[in-house]
């Protein structure tokens, strides 16, 4: 393992741009092509997979503005023209914006290639390959270079390496130079249809400088990859095992910050997980990378709640102005700051439910909140009454104050939730209460199962 820092790469964007404006098939609007160019090389790819998607299933996210023609990102340089910038897919020679030399990508790749596909190194990371997986009792017809023809008949690949992993169909493809991004898009939606799963494999892996197929593949596989060398065959066969070296930069918390750190280690096939998207990894980078930023958010709102009423209006609105940006860059809409008071009051009473004390209130007691919410923001009772439950602070209420006051107005919040009145909830921030409070969620969630949430929203107990 090592700690070497992770920095996403900046994106170049080229100085003179031939399709300066674009338009977006999702919005229907004409935006300026430098609007929509990716500043840093994550949100790049990651764009250029969507692009290419859209493509290949006769769809598209943006057209010229010029001729209405397809268009892609791309890094390649054109006479004088160098850094990221949009070219057609086909130049018909009618635009005004000329972005295309006259061979076509297949004649490109077919240079690129002579001579390339059966190299000496591809060869020999081939039979790496073939010797790792026949040393592991899970994987069985391994074969190389085997046509395989989709279920129509009609299309078919060659994949570097193909076999059966406990019975179910695995390709592998070894990426040693650069290519497309559709022959990439390409062949992991054939194998993908096919029901099989799609491994690219690397003979080694630069954690920076990289060309642009490989992070193509990366980001495409929440930013894993897998290595080959002698190293994991010799690995394989001590082990008994299929074995990869993995990259992957793992994110940390280091004080208020979201740091990533290079990280390597030797794996097992076995240790390779899918998904329902085709990706394949063995660190969940995106999903961790998120978790900790929802941490930090979590953190960002706690300390506005509790220092709420003790700043002054400027450090007031510039702590909302710097949340609300979290919440953007999360995807979540908190809204304006004239606005904040029901989000405030609902994410303060999650706190207090959560840590079993007041948190943003001046109230000396917890049932005390409760009733404030009861009293004063009845549409906040639903997630109050579920993260009552969610926290166990039921017999904590039930206990506190006159006996039988908490129980009835619990009853009444109900009734008016079932009637669609004054406690009808306000789920204008569920999704933001469902990430930052898992328990509560995982609650209605329970609710619904047991029919205690209907289409008048009843909340019940345990």
């Amino acid at each position: 393992m090592n700690d070497q820092i992770y920095v996403p790469e900046s994106v170049e964007i080229a100085n003179d741009l031939a399709i300066e404006e674009i338009h977006d098939c999702r919005t229907g609007t004409i935006v300026s092509a430098e609007h929509l160019l990716p500043r840093d090389s994550e949100s790049l790819h990651q764009l250029r997979r969507k692009i290419e998607r859209a493509v290949q299933q006769r769809s598209s996210l943006y057209l010229c503005a010029y001729c209405s023609n397809p268009i892609y990102l791309s890094l390649a340089s054109l006479r004088k023209r160098s850094g990221l910038h949009f070219k057609h897919y086909h130049d018909d020679g009618d635009c005004i914006a000329r972005t295309r030399t006259g061979k076509t990508k297949e004649q490109i790749e077919a240079q690129k290639y002579d001579g390339l596909k059966e190299g000496s190194l591809h060869i020999e990371t081939k039979a790496l390959l073939v010797e790792s997986l026949e040393r592991d009792p899970d994987f069985s017809c391994v074969r190389t270079e085997k046509r395989w023809t989709d279920k129509d008949g009609k299309k078919w690949r060659q994949p570097d390496v193909s076999a059966l992993y406990q019975g179910k169909p695995v390709a592998f493809e070894i990426q040693l130079a650069t290519t497309f991004l559709s022959v990439i898009e390409a062949r992991s939606r054939f194998y993908y249809s096919e029901g099989a799963r799609l491994i690219w494999v690397f003979r080694s892996f630069q954690t920076d400088n990289r060309p642009a197929a490989i992070d193509d593949i990366y980001f495409g596989n929440n930013r894993n990859a897998f290595v080959v060398s002698p190293e994991t065959r010799d690995a394989a066969i001590s082990a008994g095992r299929m074995m990869f070296e993995c990259h992957w930069p793992q994110p940390e918390l280091r004080g208020d910050e979201v740091v990533e750190f290079w990280k390597h280690q030797l794996i097992a096939f076995s240790d390779v997980k899918t998904d329902s998207g085709g990706r394949e990894w063995f660190c969940d980078c995106d999903t961790e990378r998120r978790r900790l930023r929802l941490c930090q958010f979590k953190c960002l709102i706690r300390d506005y709640c509790t220092n709420h009423d003790a700043l002054s209006f400027e450090v007031r609105d510039a702590h909302w102005d710097k949340l609300a940006l979290a919440a953007t860059a999360l995807k979540f809409e908190v809204g304006h700051a004239n606005g904040a008071q029901r989000f405030r009051k609902l994410m303060s009473a999650l706190f207090s439910l959560e840590e079993g004390k007041p948190v943003g209130f001046g109230f000396p007691a917890l049932i005390s909140v409760g009733h404030h919410i009861f009293d004063k923001h009845k549409p906040l009772m639903f997630y109050f009454l579920h993260a009552e439950n969610a926290y166990g602070r039921r017999e904590q209420f039930l206990g506190a104050g006159k006996p039988g006051v908490w129980s009835h107005r619990r009853d009444e919040a109900r009734a008016q939730m079932k009637r669609g009145e004054a406690c009808e909830p306000d789920k204008t921030h569920d999704a933001l209460v469902r990430a930052l409070f898992p328990e509560v969620a995982a609650e209605i969630e329970r609710a619904k199962k047991k029919g205690r949430i209907g289409p008048g929203v009843l909340v019940g107990g345990r």
